[in-house]
């Protein structure tokens, strides 16, 4: 009888989702978890010894997660592969609040809490150098793949909200419209330190990179309308501190 069963494997991360923490995970980001714990939880399942396991953990994970594995005596072979899986992905957990505090956490929020760890890179098949991540765009019942950063997919989903025909999916499962929301944390003033600002649907929308506007534009774009018609009062904040405004 499996013990590492799909099922068993989702109701867990749900569990951990929601065990006391003050953060929550998007279901893009459960479906990531999800995405590169699959052939681990395979070669769990396949192990028919607490022996094997335990050789077998150094070798693909860092001490950093070893760390947070318990293989304790007096436990069934089951039993074990159960509290190891549970014990890496609590790790994940814990890691990627550390990065994303104030509003729920993203597949990407989970790529950039592993970045430290190059082990655990490699063992996720984490790019160290791409911070893009693969989307599936559904405009209008087609479906387009694409890889996009975080700023870029949000914005894009931002400007398509109103619209209500365009879908972004991640490993399986639907990237969120909450995180539109200011109030949310996600590009509200005080969430990370910002280089530009924009307003938008009379928001307000602080971000890091151009690739916000760049996926705005986006979205406009695919809807066939002048991007300049939805923002206004695009500001970039230079180092010392000095608001200029610019266009784009």
């Amino acid at each position: 009888m499996q013990a590492l069963t799909t099922k068993y494997i989702d109701n867990l991360i749900d569990e951990l989702s929601n065990e006391g923490h003050t953060y929550q995970i998007d279901r893009s980001g459960i479906a990531y978890i999800r995405h590169f714990l699959k052939p681990y939880a395979g070669i769990l399942e396949d192990a028919t010894s607490v022996e094997q396991i335990v050789q077998w953990l150094p070798l693909v994970f860092s001490h950093n997660v070893l760390n947070h594995v318990n293989v304790s005596d007096g436990y069934d072979l089951n039993s074990i592969k159960k509290l190891v899986i549970r014990d890496i992905i609590a790790y994940i957990f814990e890691i990627s609040e550390a990065v994303e505090e104030d509003s729920a956490i993203l597949p990407w929020d989970i790529r950039e809490a592993l970045l430290p760890d190059e082990f655990m890179c490699r063992a996720f098949g984490i790019d160290l150098t791409n911070d893009k991540l693969p989307v599936i765009v559904i405009l209008d019942h087609n479906e387009h793949y694409h890889e996009m950063t975080m700023e870029f997919a949000l914005a894009l989903l931002l400007f398509s909200a109103p619209k209500g025909n365009l879908e972004i999916r991640m490993f399986g499962a639907p990237l969120s419209m909450g995180f539109l929301m200011v109030s949310s944390g996600r590009f509200n003033k005080h969430h990370y330190p910002h280089v530009y600002s924009v307003v938008i649907y009379n928001n307000t929308y602080w971000f890091k990179t151009p690739d916000f506007m760049q996926g705005f534009k986006t979205g406009a774009d695919w809807q066939g309308v002048d991007h300049h018609a939805y923002w206004k009062d695009l500001i970039h904040y230079t180092p010392t501190g000095q608001a200029v405004q610019i266009t784009f």
